[in-house]
């Protein structure tokens, strides 16, 4: 199964039983590198009230909690934002617990050298790309069809996802 990590306790849960996380394999003679955290992101609009904004403060400061982040994590495998949260998830849990295996391993990853191309991306329709990705390469993994032939049909189909993100974000500055 390829999939985020954020999706490591909906899967667990959902199959009765621990899944295994590890990284992606890398190619003989290809070095590993560092990823980066991706996902849900929270923002805070300008155009309100001082109290609109507040508590909207307020929300952001409960989230930034060590044990709220700790329960979030928990609940959905999406790692912690802050190296506070990090750490106290480590020091109050059992090193081999599953609930936070993708903790362990999504560290893991960010820890890993990096170079320019490692770094994060910006990249419009993003998640539309990792799903095409997916569900070509489980293609190839299911042996419907080679991996040669899911990379070549991911790369159409990402072409064609840029294409459309050229036409909708043409006049934006």
């Amino acid at each position: 199964m390829e999939a985020s990590l954020s999706a490591y306790n909906a899967s667990s849960t959902a199959l009765g039983g621990d899944l295994t996380i590890a990284m992606a394999p890398v190619y003989q003679d290809y070095d590993r590198l560092n990823t980066f955290v991706g996902g849900g992101s929270l923002w805070m609009l300008d155009g309100h009230t001082a109290k609109q904004e507040s508590v909207a403060k307020e929300f952001l400061d409960y989230l930034r909690k060590p044990e709220t982040q700790k329960n979030l994590t928990a609940m959905t495998g999406y790692l912690p934002v802050t190296q506070e949260a990090y750490k106290h998830i480590i020091e109050t849990t059992e090193a081999d617990d599953p609930t936070f295996a993708s903790v362990h391993a999504g560290y893991a990853s960010l820890n890993q050298p990096s170079n320019a191309n490692s770094r994060g991306i910006r990249l419009g329709f993003y998640t539309q790309f990792r799903s095409v990705f997916q569900e070509e390469t489980q293609k190839a993994f299911a042996g419907d069809i080679s991996m040669q032939t899911a990379l070549d049909n991911a790369k159409r189909r990402g072409d064609q996802l840029l294409r459309r993100f050229e036409r909708t974000f043409r006049s934006a500055s």
